[in-house]
């Protein structure tokens, strides 16, 4: 049996979610949540997820989640009613509630990760109040130990990021989400960069003759209208343009295509 032991005399709680902010289903969870018998901390994170695009709540998570202090509890509440189960993932004493849908193994690739399958009521319909709260309450309840809501489980939906894909002189990568700034955020990271393009110099394609240089150190542009390419915290490339939508003006958005060159 594993048991966490909480560090905080408060349990902070995040939440992304699709409920929409001011929402009564968003409403109606986060008063839930108050009336457990506990200390906790609210966080909102997001509340416009979308549910049909799962890259982008879990680039969300994994961008955010260890900023937050040992034995806090993130809630990811995204498509849940279209999951037939829902899952408790700890990783590095963080504790995470989501469906079983693919969000959480791309958010927490490359840790160590232990998941669990939530012992659900079968009566209980697929609202995130009535699925999250009653764990949340007893995980308090049970000093964070994650058998006493939920049994291991080995077999979590499983989704990976889009590989970019080599093409001898050039790279093809793939715009996965747009943020609320219409910023391109493709399946190119660093790390694969680093590997596959073995130090080479190369470029961003962005229009017919146009190209931007790849990102080294993020300086902010000088004016409006500026292209740039950046590696988020994430280390993912984001392509964008200084106050304006890099979606609308070159049409970069989901599933885009983006040429990448070799000088």
């Amino acid at each position: 049996m594993h048991k966490y032991k909480i560090l905080n005399s408060v349990t902070v709680i995040t939440l992304l979610t699709d409920l929409g902010a001011g929402s009564a289903e968003l409403a109606s969870l986060k008063g839930q949540i108050c009336r457990i018998p506990a200390a906790v901390q609210l966080v909102d994170i997001y509340h416009h997820a979308d549910a049909q695009n799962y890259f982008a709540p879990a680039f969300l998570l994994r961008s955010y989640h260890n900023h937050f202090p040992e034995g806090s509890i993130h809630v990811v509440s995204v498509d849940v009613y279209a999951a037939a189960l829902h899952l408790l993932a700890v990783c590095e004493d963080r504790f995470f509630l989501a469906a079983d849908n693919g969000i959480l193994p791309m958010a927490l690739e490359g840790v160590q990760v232990n998941y669990y399958r939530l012992n659900q009521d079968a009566q209980v319909r697929s609202v995130a109040r009535d699925i999250y709260v009653p764990a949340i309450r007893k995980l308090l309840q049970e000093h964070m130990n994650p058998e006493a809501i939920a049994v291991p489980f080995r077999h979590a939906v499983s989704l990976s990021w889009q590989q970019p894909f080599h093409l001898g002189e050039f790279v093809r990568i793939t715009v996965l989400y747009n943020d609320e700034y219409g910023n391109a955020h493709t399946n190119l990271i660093r790390e694969w960069a680093e590997t596959h393009m073995q130090g080479r110099k190369w470029k961003i394609k962005i229009g017919y003759n146009d190209y931007l240089d790849a990102p080294e150190i993020w300086t902010s542009p000088q004016h409006a209208g500026y292209p740039y390419a950046r590696w988020s915290e994430n280390d993912f490339l984001v392509i964008g343009i200084h106050g304006a939508s890099v979606a609308s003006i070159l049409g970069f958005k989901k599933n885009h295509d983006i040429m990448i060159e070799f000088d």
